[in-house]
C-alpha cells in the first residue's frame, strides 16, 4: 500500500496520508510521498487547490518511533516549505488527532477543515506553555 495517494478531481489536487495501521506517522516513505504529490500538485496547471487528508481515525502521529525519523525530520521541513510557498492555497482536511510534527505539518498549511473537534498536542509546544 502506498504512504500516500494523489488523485485530481475538478481542478481539486487532494493527498491522502494512507498509514493508517502506524496512525499516519511520519515514515520516511509518508514524508516523501507528500512531498513529490505536492510538487506535482503545484506543476499541474489544471490543479486549482490542494487538499491534504488522511485514512484512518489519526491526520497524524508526529514522528516514526519504529524507525529512523531523523531523515523524516529534515524531508518534512522541505515539506512545510514546500506548503507555505505553494502558490495554489493548500487546505488541511484533519479528521481525528494530530500529534507532535503533524502539528507542524498543519500549522503550514492555509486553512484547516476539521469533522469533529481535532485533538491536537505537540510537546515542544507543551514545554513553551507550560515548561517543566
Amino acid at each position: 500500500m502506498a504512504a500516500t495517494t494523489y488523485a485530481v478531481t475538478a481542478g481539486v489536487a487532494t493527498i491522502t496520508l494512507n498509514q493508517p495501521e502506524s496512525r499516519n506517522a511520519l515514515t520516511p516513505e509518508l514524508v516523501s510521498g507528500l512531498l513529490d504529490a505536492l510538487t506535482a500538485a503545484n506543476a499541474d496547471t489544471d490543479v486549482r487547490m490542494v487538499i491534504v487528508t488522511n485514512e484512518g481515525s489519526t491526520f497524524c502521529a508526529g514522528a516514526d518511533l519504529n524507525g529512523d525519523s531523523g531523515d523524516s525530520a529534515v524531508a518534512l521541513v522541505s515539506v512545510m516549505q514546500a506548503v507555505m510557498e505553494a502558490p495554489k492555497p493548500v487546505i488541511g482536511h484533519i479528521n481525528g488527532h494530530c500529534m507532535g510534527g503533524g502539528v507542524g505539518l498543519a500549522a503550514a498549511f492555509d486553512i484547516w477543515l476539521c469533522e469533529t473537534t481535532p485533538s491536537l498536542r505537540s510537546v515542544k509546544l507543551d514545554w513553551v506553555l507550560h515548561p517543566p
